[in-house]
């Protein structure tokens, strides 16, 4: 694996195209997966501050914590900075799961590294890259919290990071419905497109 950082996504956006050569030759018989909506972007936000919320409010009343101590205030802001900062580690898993030449960047705007591969996917390498990072630092971490419910600060992190994923989950899901058994998928100039190889 090879990363090639590009800096600051907002001020050096148009240097991606520098890496237009690592692009794979286009199919012409690849398709482009159904298109979302024009507010989709802002449905995803809206998910990620439902869900998370409401997980995190879960895991207060769940792990016994109390919003009148300043003990416990303490404990829940420490934890949701924590997991802000996990989000940088969400996406270095994600590279790691590329492989290949990875394009990464940080981005200000949303608070985290964005990331970036050319290389074709079978749908099974495509479903665990998009979600390894959301199992390792989400589900797995709110499982164990679950189950021992005195480790809330384990469960505040895992409630915030399950929800950081909501873009994940969405492709995933795309993929799983729509994407044929046996086609790849991946990653081109102009958008994700899939086909049948010969």
């Amino acid at each position: 694996m090879k990363i090639h950082y590009l800096g600051i996504y907002e001020k050096n956006k148009d240097r991606v195209t520098d890496f237009d050569y690592l692009s794979p030759k286009h199919n012409p018989n690849a398709q482009r997966p159904p298109k979302l909506p024009k507010c989709y972007d802002l449905i995803v936000a809206l998910l990620n501050i439902v869900i998370g919320l409401s997980l995190f409010i879960f895991t207060i009343y769940y792990g016994k914590l109390n919003i009148s101590d300043l003990h416990d205030v303490f404990y829940m802001l420490i934890a949701a900075i924590l997991a802000l900062l996990l989000t940088y580690l969400h996406e270095f898993i994600h590279a790691l799961c590329m492989g290949g030449d990875v394009i990464m960047f940080t981005s200000i705007k949303n608070m985290c590294l964005m990331v970036n591969s050319y290389r074709e996917y079978t749908k099974t390498h495509f479903i665990i890259m998009k979600l390894l990072p959301n199992m390792i630092l989400g589900f797995i971490p709110f499982i164990i919290f679950l189950i021992f419910p005195e480790l809330a600060f384990v469960g505040l992190i895992g409630a915030l990071q399950i929800s950081v994923g909501i873009d994940d989950y969405v492709k995933v899901l795309r993929c799983i419905l729509h994407l044929p058994k046996g086609w790849k998928i991946y990653s081109h100039k102009d958008g994700l497109f899939w086909y049948k190889p010969e």
